[in-house]
């Protein structure tokens, strides 16, 4: 399932969304658990992946907006 925001999917078999980045061949990945978060664990995910993209360096794709 995917989500509204960029780079962010839902995992249905694990209840958890996920934040995730390919950069430079290799794949860096965030996890949240509904469980765990309720119903932030989506929001979660948008900001981690606003996050990896400040990490890495990336400014070529686009930003999550979060309300």
């Amino acid at each position: 399932s995917t989500s509204g925001y960029h780079n962010v999917t839902y995992d249905p078999s694990r209840n958890r969304w996920i934040a995730s980045i390919k950069h430079e061949g290799k794949m860096k990945a965030k996890r949240f658990s509904v469980k765990k978060y309720g119903d932030q664990a989506e929001i979660l995910a948008a900001q981690a992946v606003n996050d990896l993209l400040d990490e890495l360096g990336i400014t070529d794709r686009a930003k999550n907006i979060i309300p």
